[in-house]
């Protein structure tokens, strides 16, 4: 591998401390020299921000930095904390090329990772020209810009640590996330945030600050104001954290109840309506009053969750038409944050409601990382649920759905099955003796899996139809009585 030198120069962002500022930004000189470029990997590549003494901030390299021309990876040898710095790698062909930092395609990453002081995935591009195996000098443009918000925690609020914040606007095609690796704590003089952006003028934006204990507060843009974010620019925005909503599982009760749980691997604690946070010894009922609601969390978050609900997991007591609806997140059970969506072990949820008559409503379940069985039988015989959750996961495991909504007979809407490849076992029992299911769309191209189909809809409904992908009609046996189209 040839090993080239090469100085690059990156565009020194000017960025004035006010919101929207206009100040020109501010291009350093590209020495003379050879030049290399690096293939980069988007996650965690991090460029800092350095005060020029002015008032404007730099975009200056960090080590461990990469750059990428083609299909070769460049990687920083000198000149971290400054504006122009030495980066090794092997050439690519000769030629005219796009140079890409911290982005493959010259768009700002919809993920991205804080950290204090610093600017995570701040996309970056140049042209690049290789004549007989050398580089000339690079000279970065920024992408976008930077959007700064210092968050300040209300005067006499409770403690709160940021774990996530998500940007979402109708001028991005989608929400960019900030996450942070450790929850960072907030103060009554703000921490401030920076946050890479596409450059547009913002009508309309919401920003969603997430804390470590499955709790959110929302702030949205005025109506009639606009945010502008220019390129090479940074933009001020300074919010205090007012209201914080819990989102992770929550039951709320329509007439006097009871509900208790066994965790069976993790201390959990509950809050009832507006008291204070107490743990919850496994099987010691709750009492609930019309209108009341108990909301629920995992406990700690510093070690991993090594049990498994082993169902029936909640005891529920009320009238035989029912009186407790869940709602919120199921991921506080074995997240603190309620933030994960990856289900950390087999069997996980497995009965977890299992036989609750005096359930009517399911929690959201946004797991996309499945485990083998780990929604087994979760609401199988709650005879009075009616609605049920949204299954977002496209990669299933064995046994994931299996018996999940058994004989749940006042069920009449089932949700959407969108993943494209079945798994053994995935869909058996599913949606066994739900008399009122007459609708079941089912996406997936390919159902070869052994028994993924195993009387999922048996004693369901007398008939009903099957919608499935385009050109899987044909592949399909429906139950008797039971017609197949195609989704459109």
């Amino acid at each position: 591998m040839k090993k080239i030198l090469f100085s690059i120069a990156t565009l020194a962002v000017a960025f004035g401390f006010t919101a929207c500022s206009s100040e020109d930004e501010v291009l350093s000189n590209v020495k003379s020299g050879k030049t290399t470029v690096v293939a980069m990997t988007e996650a965690g590549t991090r460029t800092a921000l350095s005060d020029d003494g002015a008032g404007a901030y730099d975009v200056v390299w960090s080590d461990g930095d990469q750059i990428t021309i083609g299909d070769q990876t460049f990687t920083l040898e000198n000149g971290a904390g400054s504006t122009t710095a030495s980066f090794t790698g092997a050439a690519p062909a000769d030629g005219s090329y796009t140079a890409y930092y911290a982005t493959t395609d010259g768009t700002v990453s919809a993920m991205q990772t804080y950290a204090a002081g610093e600017i995570s995935n701040f996309p970056m591009v140049a042209t690049a020209t290789v004549t007989d195996g050398e580089i000339a000098p690079l000279q970065f443009t920024n992408v976008g810009g930077i959007l700064r918000v210092t968050l300040k925690l209300k005067e006499g609020d409770a403690a709160r640590n940021i774990k996530k914040i998500v940007v979402s606007s109708p001028q991005l095609s989608q929400d960019i996330e900030l996450n942070c690796p450790t929850a960072v704590p907030l103060t009554e003089e703000g921490v401030p945030f920076d946050i890479a952006m596409p450059a547009n003028n913002y009508e309309a934006m919401t920003l969603t600050f997430y804390d470590d204990g499955a709790y959110r507060c929302v702030r949205t843009l005025a109506s009639g104001k606009s945010l502008v974010v220019e390129r090479s620019k940074m933009t001020n925005a300074s919010l205090t954290a007012k209201t914080w909503e819990f989102f992770g599982l929550c039951f709320t009760a329509s007439e006097a109840s009871t509900v208790s749980v066994s965790s069976n691997g993790g201390t959990l604690e509950y809050l009832l309506n507006d008291g204070e946070w107490t743990e919850w010894a496994d099987n010691t009922p709750i009492s609930m009053a019309s209108n009341d609601k108990v909301y629920m969390r995992r406990k700690i978050t510093n070690a991993p969750w090594t049990g498994k609900f082993t169902g029936p997991t909640f005891a529920m007591t009320g009238s035989l038409t029912g009186s407790l609806a869940a709602s919120g997140n199921i991921m506080s059970l074995v997240d603190r944050t309620g933030l994960s969506k990856e289900i950390p072990c087999e069997y996980c949820f497995s009965m977890l409601f299992s036989q609750c008559t005096s359930l009517t409503s399911a929690p959201e379940l946004p797991a996309t990382t499945l485990t083998y069985g780990c929604y087994d039988q979760m609401f199988s015989e709650c005879t009075n649920l009616t609605t049920a959750p949204e299954l977002p996961a496209m990669t299933l495991a064995k046994y994931c759905y299996a018996m999940m909504f058994w004989k749940c007979s006042s069920l009449a809407t089932a949700p959407v099955l969108s993943a494209p490849i079945l798994t053994d076992y995935c869909y058996e029992d599913m949606f066994n003796g739900c008399k009122q299911i007459r609708k079941v769309t089912c996406l997936a191209t390919d159902i070869s899996a052994t028994g993924c189909l195993n009387g999922w809809l048996s004693n369901a409904a007398s008939s009903g139809t099957i919608y499935v992908a385009k050109g899987m009609k044909d592949k399909w046996a429906a139950p008797s009585r039971w017609s197949i189209a195609e989704n459109e």
